[in-house]
């Protein structure tokens, strides 16, 4: 299950950053990243897109793919860290594998990673820097996850924290990966 990303996204815009941290903490995380990066996106002919994520330390290709055309909830997804390689060199990378840019967004996150999944609470900018939206995420975590009706036990169990803690359930998810709002 390691090539493939079982996540919930849901709008979360009346989600304050202080309070979701507060709570993703009182879980007792293994893990805890406070991040801002790049997302830029590309088409390519052969899967959904190419996204390459960086910001001030690390550089990474992904490729994601839907498993099913209207399944958004697991997806094929390739990762390469790609920090030690020159701009120039992922730009010529991207070109040979005809990468077409269309467009980028900025990510403000909190991130919490647990045994079993990671949660993470970020905000999107446009390349204008327009706010587009709070989003919260839970994905299974791939190395524990033996079968896709495991990871989606997962990320139902902290559904219902959700629900509990923010009054949010499987009506705010969101269909669409960020490529497609």
């Amino acid at each position: 299950m390691r090539q493939f990303e079982v996540e919930f996204k849901f709008k979360a815009d009346n989600i304050d950053f202080k309070v979701f941290d507060s709570w993703a903490l009182s879980l007792e995380p293994k893990m805890i990243l406070y991040t801002s990066s790049e997302d830029e996106y590309y088409a390519v002919p052969y899967a959904d897109f190419v996204r390459l994520r960086y910001d001030r330390h690390t550089y990474e290709l992904t490729i994601k793919k839907k498993t099913a055309e209207k399944n958004n909830i697991i997806r094929f997804e390739g990762n390469i860290d790609v920090t030690n390689n020159t701009r120039e060199d992922i730009d010529i990378f991207l070109e040979g594998i005809e990468a077409k840019k269309l467009f980028s967004i900025i990510k403000k996150c909190s991130i919490f990673y647990f045994p079993d999944a990671i949660l993470a609470l970020y905000d999107v900018y446009d390349e204008s820097f327009n706010h587009k939206g709070r989003f919260l995420e839970v994905e299974a975590e791939r190395e524990i996850v033996t079968s896709q009706e495991h990871a989606l036990e997962i990320i139902q169990k902290y559904e219902k924290l959700f629900k509990e803690k923010f009054n949010i359930d499987y009506h705010n998810r969101i269909k669409k990966s960020l490529f497609d709002l």
